[in-house]
């Protein structure tokens, strides 16, 4: 979210709310899914004081932003109270597919709390609950030793080696296809650094690939950041583009991928997102090419909040 840390409008909430240790058992029984997918518990009350957020100030200028995970930690009854004082805005961005593990959340949260715009990352979802579709939001991590690490960099180090191919992230069926597009790219002549995680090793593993050996997420985009080519490949439970399309535009790198949806994203360019259904359609000339690999903003959050406005203001909301 560094984009947004510019904007005088916008705070970001750094903490979600939590009880304190002796009080834990009772916080685990008043959000427990289970119980309130049923019936919202009495008295849940008790934890508005921990909101990392106060009332002071509040507005019809105020407008909450949660995602689908944080959301549940919100207490429902005090964003209602809220919104009928001084009249904020609550909007709820769906990270997820709404029927996923980690939507049950937000599913129960939508029964409680008067949302005045759910957007959805999902085409197929948008149309079927009736969110609003906006494709994505990222924003470049700054992180201690990401955020140091100059494009400039990246190139020096690979001066005089072949350009990298870069995959790392679960099996979820995928396995055979990565391999077999890391066979292809090697048969080309170039590197590839790659894990493939949580997957069964005795599985005739390919020589030089990294198994069960997950990464952070912010040493996932170090790597990113030292290669040339990204590895994208549709999963079992995969739905919608993945974060693999925009990390390759904000971080200046190309994108192969074997899912059809990034021919409709924005940005999508055939010099810069190779589409493939057979890993013989990788080319040398698509890991060749000079092309512009400027980044000016497409998918900033910044983008995102200006939708936002630009909506509460044309409703009158």
């Amino acid at each position: 979210m560094g984009d947004l840390e510019a904007l005088d409008n916008v705070t970001l909430v750094p903490d979600i709310p939590q009880a304190s240790t002796s009080l834990e058992w009772l916080w685990k029984l008043h959000h427990n899914r289970t119980v309130c997918e049923k019936i919202m518990p009495p008295f849940r009350g008790i934890w508005n004081g921990c909101m990392p957020y106060d009332e002071d100030g509040l507005s019809e200028k105020s407008c909450f932003v949660f995602n689908n995970v944080s959301v549940e930690y919100f207490e429902p009854g005090l964003l209602k109270k809220w919104k009928k004082r001084y009249g904020i805005k609550l909007v709820l961005y769906m990270l997820d597919v709404r029927d996923s593990y980690y939507s049950k959340g937000a599913r129960i949260a939508m029964k409680y709390i008067p949302f005045d715009r759910i957007y959805t990352f999902y085409q197929s979802d948008a149309e079927k609950y009736g969110f609003q579709y906006f494709d994505c939001y990222y924003s470049k991590i700054k992180k201690p030793g990401i955020d140091a690490f100059r494009a400039s960099e990246c190139t020096s180090a690979h001066n005089d080696l072949s350009k990298e191919l870069y995959f790392w992230g679960s099996d979820a069926g995928r396995r055979p296809a990565i391999e077999a597009a890391v066979k292809r790219v090697r048969e080309l002549g170039y590197r590839t650094k790659i894990g493939i995680c949580f997957t069964d090793e005795k599985d005739s593993p390919l020589d030089g690939i990294v198994y069960n050996q997950p990464k952070e997420y912010e040493n996932v985009i170090s790597d990113v950041m030292n290669a040339d080519v990204l590895l994208d490949i549709v999963g079992e439970y995969s739905k919608g583009v993945s974060l693999r399309y925009y990390e390759s535009f904000v971080y200046g790198k190309k994108l192969i991928s074997n899912n059809p949806l990034v021919k409709l994203m924005r940005g999508y360019d055939p010099e810069r997102v190779l589409y493939f259904t057979d890993p013989g359609e990788i080319t040398t000339e698509f890991f060749e090419n000079e092309i512009d690999m400027g980044y000016e903003g497409l998918f900033s959050p910044v983008n995102w909040i200006g939708e936002m406005t630009g909506f509460f203001e044309k409703n009158k909301i």
